[in-house]
């Protein structure tokens, strides 16, 4: 019994590393867009029609919020799914995705 309780913390802490992982993974995808605005101008080119400096920051700001509550959801949806223990369990979920959210 207590092999089975040692290999179930082993399969947890390697799902928790892919999850790391996974959203690291997507930061950098993320920054990809940026140096690609950056070298294009985007930002200026916005600054030049008119968009006030807020309202372009408050847009930047709530497109990456919705990539980053889509990503969470599936990954919730995905935990449910396949009921990870470590994350469904004791209501941990909610608190996976605060974390998740505030990563973010």
């Amino acid at each position: 019994m207590a092999t089975v309780h040692s290999y179930q913390h082993v399969a947890d802490a390697g799902i928790s590393a892919l999850v790391v992982l996974a959203y690291s993974l997507a930061s950098a995808g993320a920054a990809v867009y940026l140096v690609r605005a950056r070298t294009r101008q985007e930002k200026r080119l916005q600054l030049l029609a008119g968009v006030p400096p807020l309202r372009y920051w408050a847009a930047a700001l709530a497109w990456d919020m919705l990539i980053i509550v889509i990503n969470m959801v599936i990954t919730a949806i995905l935990m449910e799914a396949f009921h990870f223990p470590v994350f469904v369990e004791k209501n941990n979920l909610p608190a996976i995705c605060l974390l998740i959210l505030l990563y973010g």
